[in-house]
């Protein structure tokens, strides 16, 4: 990114070195920059590098199937601000704990052929700090 010139600008940036990434964000604190996948051992990987205070990292989870992946974001510094998606919503998230993250963001399966999440999936999701998005409001 460059400093000089306001981000005003649509722009692709891309980086093939997460160290570098970090660094950009670091030096960018009025944005924030939220970090979301599948695996996050890999942030455990990169822990030895400070993540900014403005660096959100997350995991995307669907039922208690995925829990190991909470488990991973729990395994980071208590200063680092951790999210779940819980994206699509495809079965029960009772075993799951998310006493550790800073938000918990709730989806429904959208399109055709998209799975409706039942009513105790939805209640099975007890974190302090939900946002729920519109498409399973309707389900709560």
């Amino acid at each position: 990114m460059n400093k000089n010139r306001a981000q005003r600008i649509a722009s692709l940036i891309f980086f093939n070195n997460p160290l570098k990434l970090f660094d950009e964000v670091k030096e960018n604190p009025r944005h924030r920059f939220m970090f979301l996948t599948k695996n996050p051992k890999r942030y455990l990987e990169l822990q030895f590098h400070h993540f900014p205070e403005n660096a959100w990292l997350g995991t995307t989870v669907n039922s208690n199937t995925d829990k190991s992946r909470i488990e991973c974001l729990s395994g980071l510094p208590e200063s680092v601000k951790k999210y779940v998606s819980v994206e699509p919503l495809l079965g029960l998230c009772n075993e799951m704990n998310f006493s550790n993250m800073d938000m918990v963001i709730v989806g429904a399966m959208t399109g055709h052929g998209a799975i409706v999440p039942q009513k105790e999936w939805v209640q099975s999701i007890n974190a302090d700090n939900i946002f729920w998005k519109d498409n399973i409001k309707k389900y709560l």
